[in-house]
């Protein structure tokens, strides 16, 4: 039978490597051209990758720069041994 959680508030959050920690060239903010936005949350992608500290820049790297987005595409990353970085600037608020 399924679990189900009536709120989030009863989830425990798991430690997360900031944005400072990893090494992101904005810090902990986005860069000023590029100003937040948010909207409600409808659902979750966990996006994989297979390596550590350096990847995650890398991964900074192609989306800031390569794409042109200003900042990752994801709000979190998940690597191979399940530790999880802050992505996009805004973390989980």
């Amino acid at each position: 039978v399924p679990h189900s959680l009536s709120t989030a508030d009863s989830v425990t959050k798991p430690p997360v490597v900031s944005r400072t920690e990893w090494g992101c060239p904005d810090g902990q903010d986005g860069p000023e051209s590029w100003p937040e936005e948010y909207v409600p949350v409808s659902h979750v992608i966990i996006h994989h990758t297979v390596g550590y500290y350096a990847t995650m820049y890398d991964l900074w790297v192609a989306h800031a720069i390569g794409r042109g987005w200003g900042d990752v595409g994801y709000n979190f990353v998940i690597d191979r041994d399940g530790i999880i970085y802050e992505g996009r600037a805004g973390g989980d608020t």
